[in-house]
């Protein structure tokens, strides 16, 4: 009898190891599964991760994040620093949809949807409710689609043919992010990505205003932020060959010593995030990165 005790605590410490040791990607499979074939790029927050760090208590303070967040809770009647546990949107250029994991009602029950002036319809079978200019859709209990009506549209025709399912590479991508940070992006076509204004020369505002240039070549970008202590982010891009990655790590470097140049000396730490600034060729890729203080970002 103790041997069989002893068997069956083995086997359930192994399980809590392999809890504790958590593999694959950290996105909601609920959310991943939603993700439409034609999809090309994606941003993933983990919102749960995210309200606890340190940056983001510093960065709370200013409207750098607290407009953008008040807007959606004003929209949705969900404030997404409470409710969302998870953020996905997706795009494939012309539409984009946020999909969130969250607590919108109690557990067993469904949620409800209060808001004066919300008309409510259907399309191809799924429930829609449109407010403040957006139309919202629960795609279970726990999971809710934000989006314009032409969006919806697009996101419930895929969900409704899961013929192609989400694509290979978005799939291979998001089981490499890395657990530490809380935001993530990536896209497989760049160019689709490009503002349409971009501000006046200056500063960062070179690279802005060069992007189409920098963008030459490129099969993919993404990168990260970490917000644990600090800033830390981290961006990428994959070029089709070596010479297209030199000649952007080049044009990057070129734009950052201008702006370290002219950075207004009343403000240092713009002048300090230019230096924090590292720019790396490797192969066909250009790897960026900066760690400062949340600080500089508030500038």
């Amino acid at each position: 009898m103790k041997r069989v005790i002893s068997a069956a605590l083995c086997l359930l410490l192994a399980g809590c190891a392999s809890l504790r040791q958590p593999s694959g990607s950290p996105i909601d499979p609920a959310l991943l599964l939603l993700v439409p074939s034609s999809t090309h790029s994606v941003l993933w927050i983990s919102m749960e991760k995210l309200v606890k760090t340190q940056g983001y208590a510093q960065l709370v303070k200013s409207e750098t994040i607290s407009v953008p967040l008040d807007l959606i809770a004003a929209q949705t009647t969900y404030d997404p620093r409470k409710t969302f546990w998870q953020v996905l949107i997706v795009s494939n250029g012309a539409n984009s949809v946020l999909l969130t994991r969250g607590e919108f009602a109690p557990l067993g029950m469904e949620p409800e949807f209060k808001k004066e002036g919300a008309v409510r319809s259907n399309y191809k079978g799924q429930s829609l409710i449109a407010t403040s200019g957006i139309v919202l859709t629960f795609m279970s209990p726990s999971c809710l689609a934000v989006g314009s009506r032409q969006s919806m549209e697009w996101f419930l025709d895929a969900h409704a043919d899961r013929a192609g399912g989400p694509p290979k590479n978005l799939l291979e991508w998001a089981e490499k992010i890395d657990r530490k940070s809380q935001i993530w992006w990536k896209s497989f076509a760049p160019a689709e990505l490009l503002p349409k204004q971009v501000p006046a020369a200056g500063g960062f505002s070179n690279i802005l205003a060069n992007l189409p240039r920098l963008l030459n070549g490129t099969q993919s970008v993404g990168g990260s932020v970490d917000l644990n202590s600090g800033l830390r982010l981290q961006l990428s891009a994959d070029y089709t060959d070596s010479t297209k990655a030199k000649d952007a790590a080049g044009a990057l470097n070129g734009f950052v010593s201008l702006g370290r140049a002219t950075a207004p000396k009343s403000k240092p730490q713009q002048a300090a995030l230019y230096d924090a600034l590292k720019i790396e060729q490797v192969e066909n890729a250009v790897r960026m990165s900066v760690e400062a203080p949340v600080e500089v970002l508030l500038q």
